[in-house]
């Protein structure tokens, strides 16, 4: 049970860190809808941070050797963890800006 918490407590704390990062796309992303409604470029723009910080969270997981788990164990938390942040995102994004 152990490596799950170090697991999560790593993904809280670089998504903690990431959400200057997380508000200036939603930021950005409102503002592209001002000429035209949702689009592709909205989607692009409001998701790219948030896949590519995961992308590269789960990689440098995977790479550390102290968490011991097998590496279909940390996909699996790390795909879960991922599509709960991107849902509550999505959630905050049609929620509170468009």
């Amino acid at each position: 049970m152990k490596p799950f918490f170090s697991l999560f407590w790593i993904y809280s704390l670089v998504n903690l860190l990431a959400i200057p990062f997380y508000y200036l796309a939603i930021i950005v992303a409102a503002f592209s809808t001002d000429s035209g409604g949702i689009g592709l470029l909205t989607f692009t723009v409001f998701y790219a941070p948030v896949v590519f910080i995961h992308v590269i969270l789960l990689l440098v997981t995977l790479a550390i050797k102290r968490i011991r788990l097998s590496r279909s164990r940390k996909l699996i938390f790390g795909g879960i963890y991922s599509l709960t942040v991107l849902v509550l995102y999505t959630v905050i994004l049609f929620v509170y800006f468009l």
